[in-house]
């Protein structure tokens, strides 16, 4: 075995060879004979002419790679190229395994290789500078396609996905977005950053689960998710909605999220018993009876900026997690992640213009875990008693 190689014995593990910042010069990867998983970050003069043998999935970030003798790894199923500046990946047409394809931060535009790739489930083509998809056509195995950060510009590309009926998820923030309504298999849809007035071509969208909308400049007509009764999860923060009465049909939402917005009134919300996370922060409301009962469930987590009297805070104990503060962006949940029960504590965090509203005396904090005070100056014991 050749010297070099032993030297990176002990990187493999569990078949997986990883090898970071290295000059790969005269390397013979080809004698990694137990090797199935191949890592390259950050190396220079890496080279596969003589491809390894037994590798089906690999990895290359950031390293000197034109993609020559790529071809002849065709036991590939799994083939990540993030951030190698790469234009032209003809070479990628004889890689008729491929299942999970990752290509994202090149610079490339033309993507009509991968239209061989028959077997591809996943594809991650996020920012580079792709302006037509046409050739995803006959890939009829596609479930996930990350297409963020792109400049798809033709209303209709997407017609190019019509075939693919088991599609999932589609990423394309900063695109055009009109054409999405061809999608209509899609469960998760981004659209965030993506200057649009008007939704009404979701509407079509019957099997949506997630909606990320964020950031969009829509104005205040959201009627049409009000036919989109599977989703289970929207983030609409930072936008100019008032009115969001047609959410009240959507009974499977678990997490709301519409903060940044010009709404006033949550009363629909009275009905949604299925929702746990909830963030109105930077908004107008000031009535929050109508979800006084959901506020008593255990999950339950709200974002809010009000504030907060005595009954507020008493009201809402059972709340796992409740924000009351006058900076409502630093939240101490993610958003966009599955709640996970036994993790999130109860915690308030209260600022200086708040605490000077609140006699807290009078406010039963006995459940709390955590309490974040910062910018106040508490000095009654009764309020840690």
């Amino acid at each position: 075995m050749d010297e070099q190689v032993k030297r990176f014995e002990k990187y493999v593990k569990n078949n997986n060879l990883a090898i970071e910042k290295y000059n790969l010069n005269n390397f013979k990867f080809a004698e990694c004979l137990d090797v199935t998983s191949l890592e390259v970050k950050g190396c220079f003069n890496v080279n596969l002419t003589i491809p390894p043998l037994n590798i089906t999935r690999l990895l290359m970030v950031k390293s000197k790679f034109d993609l020559e003798g790529i071809q002849n790894m065709t036991q590939l199923t799994e083939l990540y190229l993030p951030c190698n500046f790469l234009k032209n990946i003809s070479q990628l047409q004889y890689l008729v395994n491929l299942k999970i394809l990752g290509l994202n931060n090149n610079n490339l535009r033309d993507i009509r290789p991968l239209g061989k790739l028959k077997q591809l489930e996943t594809l991650n083509i996020a920012e580079n500078k792709i302006q037509n998809i046409n050739t995803l056509f006959n890939l009829v195995n596609l479930h996930n396609i990350e297409l963020d950060k792109n400049a798809v510009k033709d209303n209709t590309c997407f017609k190019a996905l019509n075939n693919v009926t088991e599609l999932r998820m589609i990423n394309c923030q900063q695109n055009n977005i009109q054409s999405v309504r061809y999608l209509v298999n899609l469960q998760i849809l981004h659209i965030c950053r993506n200057n649009i007035d008007k939704i009404t071509p979701l509407s079509q969208l019957h099997f949506l689960r997630e909606l990320y909308i964020s950031r969009c400049n829509l104005d205040n007509d959201i009627s049409a998710l009000s036919c989109l009764t599977q989703l289970y999860r929207i983030d609409m923060d930072y936008n100019r909605i008032c009115d969001i009465t047609p959410i009240r049909y959507l009974v499977n939402l678990e997490m709301l999220c519409m903060s940044n917005n010009h709404i006033t009134d949550i009363s629909i919300l009275r009905n949604l018993v299925n929702l746990e996370f909830v963030n109105m922060s930077v908004n107008y409301v000031q009535d929050l009876l109508p979800i006084e009962n959901l506020a008593r469930r255990d999950s339950f987590v709200i974002g809010l900026q009000m504030q907060p009297t005595p009954e507020i805070i008493n009201c809402y104990l059972n709340v796992r997690t409740i924000f009351l503060s006058k900076e409502m962006n630093k939240l101490a949940v993610d958003k966009h992640k599955s709640l996970n029960k036994n993790i999130i504590q109860w915690r308030i965090n209260i600022d200086k213009i708040t605490l000077n509203c609140l006699d807290v005396s009078n406010v039963n904090l006995i459940k709390i875990i955590q309490l974040f005070q910062q910018i106040n100056n508490i000095d009654d014991e009764k309020v840690y008693q």
